[in-house]
């Protein structure tokens, strides 16, 4: 591989990590968990309120995720 291919790999870690915490963190809204005294009624509510913004946060992390690899194949 020659130098421009390596830095582009190298780069697509970084995109992986900034869309990844944006598709959890900003959309999602993921971090925090929900509560572990949460019965299953209250989270299935929860799940049902938020379904699509946790769709397009979710959907955002598989998007990033495909980054990743780049990134693997350039550190090994």
């Amino acid at each position: 591989m020659n130098t421009r291919v390596q830095s582009i790999c190298l780069w697509s870690g970084y995109a992986f990590f900034v869309l990844y915490l944006v598709g959890i963190l900003v959309v999602a809204q993921f971090i925090p968990p929900p509560a572990p005294s949460w019965d299953g009624a209250t989270i299935a509510a929860f799940f049902a309120e938020h379904r699509m913004r946790i769709l397009i946060g979710m959907s955002i992390c598989a998007f990033a995720s495909a980054l990743y690899i780049p990134w693997g194949v350039a550190i090994f």
